[in-house]
């Protein structure tokens, strides 16, 4: 886009740089007027410009808001009376720095699949908001316009509509004239998390964990039984328990009968 009141140039060129019959043709720029309403219609006064080689460079100085709109150029070579194809069309987008700079705001749900609206507002009326998406002056996306706002709801939104968001306006029915751009809005699409998924991995943690808490248990009960002393089965198993030892005293022989003392 161009500020108002800058200076631009427009260069207009041959298509063949190597072929000499196109030297010192004469090179027409013309502006197309009531694209919308009635087709395009050439400028009846184009400005005419005879360069000594294959390229014209039309000078704009200090832009005026009736410059904005659409170009195009044709030549006709010296020796030739027919006048060339015309070029594809140029627009000039000329800034206005003395309107007022919109405000741009988002609302809804960022996931993919979700819907989301952005709305830029301005204190002015019978105004035309545009949406610009990552830098392109080129306004691609018209707003719905209801006073002093703008909407463009983006249904079912996807990663592809990530990106860096402004929104500009024009004013009454000056289509190439445009406000300075808003401030940067970031639009960060998120992908829906896959809960399925999510479910089947919680699901098959909690059966590890029961699993290792029924492994230690089992352990535990086990190893009770086999090292736990009942008193009682120890008492009963120490009277009816087998033969004990005990020192036995040394018997004397058969007495010896008594001797008779004289």
């Amino acid at each position: 886009m161009t500020r108002l009141g800058s200076n631009i140039n427009i260069l207009c060129r041959a298509h063949d740089l190597n072929n000499t019959f196109h030297l010192n043709s004469t090179f027409y720029l013309y502006k197309i007027y009531n694209i919308e309403n009635t087709g395009d219609e050439k400028d009846h006064r184009p400005q005419i410009m005879q360069p000594d080689n294959h390229t014209a460079e039309f000078s704009v100085s200090i832009v005026k808001e009736e410059q904005g709109g659409k170009y195009h150029c044709s030549y006709k070579p010296p020796s030739g009376p027919l006048m060339s194809e015309p070029s594809d069309s140029l627009t000039i987008f000329i800034v206005d720095p003395k309107l007022d700079r919109p405000t741009i705001s988002m609302s809804g749900n960022t996931m993919t699949g979700e819907n989301v609206t952005i709305s830029c507002t301005v204190s002015r009326v019978k105004i035309n908001f545009y949406l610009h998406k990552n830098g392109n002056p080129i306004p691609g996306l018209a707003m719905k316009t209801n006073f002093d706002m703008g909407q463009f709801s983006i249904i079912n939104i996807s990663l592809e509509h990530s990106g860096n968001y402004t929104c500009s306006y024009t004013v009454g029915d000056n289509l190439f004239v445009y406000s300075p751009p808003s401030e940067i809005l970031q639009l960060l699409v998120s992908e829906e998390p896959d809960y399925t998924m999510a479910n089947i991995i919680h699901c098959v943690i909690g059966a590890l964990i029961l699993l290792l808490l029924g492994c230690l248990m089992t352990l535990d009960f086990y190893s009770t039984n086999v090292y736990e002393v009942n008193p009682q089965q120890c008492s009963k198993e120490e009277s009816m328990g087998g033969p004990t030892l005990s020192p036995a005293l040394d018997a004397d022989p058969d007495p010896a009968p008594p001797t008779n003392q004289e």
